[in-house]
């Protein structure tokens, strides 16, 4: 690994980075990467760390049509292949679900996230650009996403041909969203609900009870979302708590919780930086620098995200920085 290291760091420097400052930048984050992608997250820097609060929890429907998430809890499906061979596959991303408050978001296939636009502070319903850098210094691995004039595209650099995510089209009580002209979903609201609509299936719902209480349905299936003094029970997937101090989050399941198991996740923050871990301190840290917002932890690969003013501020030839 070492090797790798200052293949990849002279590589950098010969290509790249002849600024001085940022050959250093170039090195610390390289460095940090490939010390964070297998490991534990550091688990001094979690304990001494200086702890900042968070924001009451809340129950909104909300919905999140980019993909534009860092997993907290992916759900996932196993297939079983001649009896011993096992398959894991991601659930997918559902539109629909519930903003709980800072910047977390539940959605209707169970998966939990921090949405990017709150972490890198951009409205999604307004024109934006933001780039994807899987492991930086990579110039195969760079995403760039805009949204202008109800068009979504994603485009993978060098390359400039853009591929349309979704266009929208706006109706009296409802917003469509189509590819190549062809319907993929639609999206209703009122004061009281949020309802996803998909081909000529039956609508999904979120409904409001109450001012902090929420129930979705469809086809008889009912869940229930509560808040109670900081403390969310999602249906049966999810408790997520607030603590008293607001400093830490919990994430833990209603079974592990009814027999008093400690939480499958703890969230806590500092001015710079969000880490998510379990028991062993395995998990992510989303860090927020100068040169964008980085995603490190373990068995994951390094990404850096970065909010971009215009196109034309985006160099290829110097991947996540300006």
């Amino acid at each position: 690994m070492i090797i790798a290291l200052f293949l990849i760091i002279d590589l950098e420097y010969q290509v790249n980075y002849q600024d001085p400052m940022k050959q250093i930048a170039f090195i610390t984050i390289i460095v940090s990467f490939l010390l964070s992608a297998c490991a534990s997250l550091n688990i001094q820097e979690i304990k001494s760390m200086n702890k900042t609060h968070f924001l009451d929890m809340e129950l909104s429907a909300g919905q999140e049509h980019n993909e534009l998430r860092i997993d907290v809890i992916r759900q996932v499906t196993e297939t079983y292949v001649d009896g011993s061979t096992t398959y894991y596959q991601d659930v997918p991303y559902h539109i629909l679900g519930l903003d709980l408050g800072n910047g977390l978001f539940y959605d209707m296939n169970g998966n939990l996230s921090f949405r990017l636009d709150f972490l890198l502070d951009f409205n999604p319903e307004e024109p934006f650009e933001i780039n994807e850098n899987i492991k930086p210094g990579n110039d195969a691995n760079i995403f760039l996403y805009a949204y202008i004039n109800d068009v979504m595209g994603m485009t993978r650099l060098p390359q400039r041909n853009s591929k349309v995510l979704y266009h929208k089209q706006y109706y009296a009580d409802s917003i469509a969203f189509m590819k190549n002209d062809r319907f993929r979903y639609a999206i209703s609201t009122s004061d009281t609900s949020l309802s996803y609509t998909f081909k000529n299936n039956k609508p999904l719902r979120i409904c409001k009870m109450d001012k902090h209480n929420y129930y979705s349905f469809r086809r008889k299936k009912l869940r229930e979302f509560r808040n109670i003094d900081n403390t969310l029970l999602l249906g049966k997937t999810f408790t997520i708590r607030l603590s008293d101090d607001k400093n830490t989050i919990t994430i833990n399941s209603p079974w592990r919780e009814q027999y008093n198991k400690k939480p499958r996740l703890t969230i806590q923050k500092n001015e710079d930086s969000i880490f998510i871990y379990s028991k062993g301190y395995k998990g992510k840290k989303i860090e927020f620098t100068d040169y964008g917002m980085l995603v490190t932890g373990t068995n994951l690969k390094p990404t850096l995200y970065k909010k971009v003013i215009g196109s034309e501020n985006f160099s290829t030839q110097n991947p996540g920085y300006e």
